[in-house]
Parts: structure tokens; C-alpha cells; sequence
């Protein structure tokens, strides 16, 4: 029996000494450091790999490395009682739900790329346009992904799109740095950002920034995800008003609950 808890906590601290790794320095690690840190063959190291990422702790990004998974965003949810901006954010999800019927995400940034913390899904699904809560999305393509770069200047823009990909989805995603700039113009001048079938061509997205109670950096991302085919200029200046709204408070709430 204690041999076995043995060899079962060995597996255990293997397991989660690989998550460990991860830190805001690097958020994604590959087979081949996996594999050096456990001292083990590749075939060994994805033997865990394979379970974590069934089990939802891993989960492998766009570049073919690995980062945490939905997982662990759900159990960080649970337990994010002091996160004052995930909370208001969800109150505020709930209630543009119960207005709209239609899909919400919080989401946030990591590094070129940003993660869907939270979702509330329409009841009305015909076609898929939500997100997994933990999903890993890149920084160029469709409104929940450009409002996290409202705060970055141009230059820092196009150093962090030096080392992006920026991969096609459809007909309308952003080939270039200047695409992408000329979003966040439209983003600066209306304060909220429309982008229509940049990530999937079905969906449209409407969104804006959460920002920190001194305006200088962006918290995270709130938006609608609305199918093309429900989607038109009325809904969108309703839906704009109220996330300008949802974020005009929120920053006015935070800036209450600073000491």
C-alpha cells in the first residue's frame, strides 16, 4: 500500500511539476523541455503531456507548444473570490445576457495572445459562436482581441505583431499592422470595436476594454458574439451602448474598491 501511494505521488509531483514551469516569463513550454525536466524520453514526457491535456490542465496553443488549459481557468474562477474586475465583469455578463440573448466573453490578455476567462453562452445556439472558457485566441483577429491592444502604442504594435503570426481565418482578418492600427482608430474614435467574421466567418463581435481606474492599461476584454445572420445596425449601437456602459462602471467600481 505505501509503495503504491509512493509511486502514486511520485506521478503526482511529476504532473504538476510540469505545470510549474509555467510563469508570466513562460507561458508555454514545449515537448522537448517538458521531457528535459522530467529527465525522461519524449515519448515518456507525452505520455503526461497527453494526460494533462485530457484532463484540461494543458492545452496545446497556435505555435504547437503548451499552456494551461480550461481547467485550471475554471478552478482559478472558483476561487477568485479577490478579483474584483472578473467579478464585475461576470455580474455584467448576466445581466447583457438577459437583455440580448446572445454570447458574452470576458476575456484577458497573455502576451500575443488572449484568454477567454469567462463566458455566458445564448440560449438561442444555432451555430457555434461562443468560446471555452481557457481557449487561447490570437491578439489580431476580431474585436475581443483588439480591444487588449487599445493602451499599446504603434511602435509596441508592431513589435508585438513582429513576432505574431498573423494567420487568415477568413476573407476579412487583418493581414497587416496597418489593418490593425486602422481597428484601433475606430476603437479610439467610438469606443467600442465591431469586427465581422475576422475569426469566424459566422460570427460578428462587438467589444470594448475594461481599463484600470487610471485609464493606463487595459484589465481585459468584454464583448458580444452575435451569428452574421441575427446581426444588424440596431443591434450593434444597442449592444455598443450598453458594454460602454458595463465598462464606464466597472472602472468607476474599482476605482471605488482602491484603498
Amino acid at each position: 500500500m505505501n509503495e503504491t501511494v509512493r509511486s502514486r505521488n511520485t506521478t503526482v509531483d511529476k504532473a504538476l511539476g510540469i505545470l510549474d514551469l509555467i510563469s508570466a516569463e513562460r507561458l508555454s513550454l514545449t515537448a522537448i523541455e517538458i521531457a528535459n525536466h522530467l529527465g525522461a524520453s519524449r515519448s515518456t514526457a507525452y505520455r503526461y503531456i497527453d494526460t494533462l491535456v485530457d484532463l484540461g490542465f494543458l492545452q496545446q496553443n497556435l505555435a504547437g507548444g503548451f499552456c494551461l488549459g480550461h481547467k485550471i481557468f475554471e478552478l482559478a474562477r472558483l476561487g477568485s473570490g479577490t478579483n474584483k474586475t472578473l467579478d464585475l465583469a461576470s455580474a455584467w455578463m448576466s445581466q447583457l445576457r438577459a437583455e440580448f440573448n446572445e454570447t458574452l466573453t470576458y476575456t484577458r490578455r497573455r502576451n500575443s495572445t488572449h484568454t477567454v476567462i469567462d463566458a455566458v453562452e445564448a440560449s438561442q445556439r444555432l451555430v457555434r459562436v461562443g468560446y471555452t472558457v481557457g481557449e487561447l485566441m490570437p491578439i489580431h483577429a476580431g474585436a475581443p482581441s483588439v480591444v487588449h491592444l487599445a493602451k499599446d502604442t504603434p511602435d509596441q504594435i508592431r513589435a508585438l505583431m513582429r513576432e505574431v503570426e498573423l494567420t487568415q481565418f477568413t476573407d476579412t482578418t487583418p493581414r497587416s499592422v496597418d489593418d490593425i492600427l486602422r481597428s484601433l482608430d475606430r476603437l479610439h474614435t467610438h469606443g467600442y470595436y465591431t469586427s465581422r467574421g475576422e475569426k469566424d466567418a459566422e460570427a460578428v463581435s462587438v467589444a470594448v476594454p475594461l481599463y484600470s481606474p487610471d485609464h493606463s492599461r487595459v484589465l481585459g476584454g468584454l464583448g458580444f458574439i452575435v451569428p452574421v445572420n441575427r446581426f444588424n445596425l440596431e443591434l450593434e449601437e444597442a449592444m455598443a451602448a450598453r458594454l460602454i456602459s458595463a465598462s464606464d462602471d466597472i472602472e468607476a467600481r474599482l476605482n471605488f474598491y482602491q484603498p
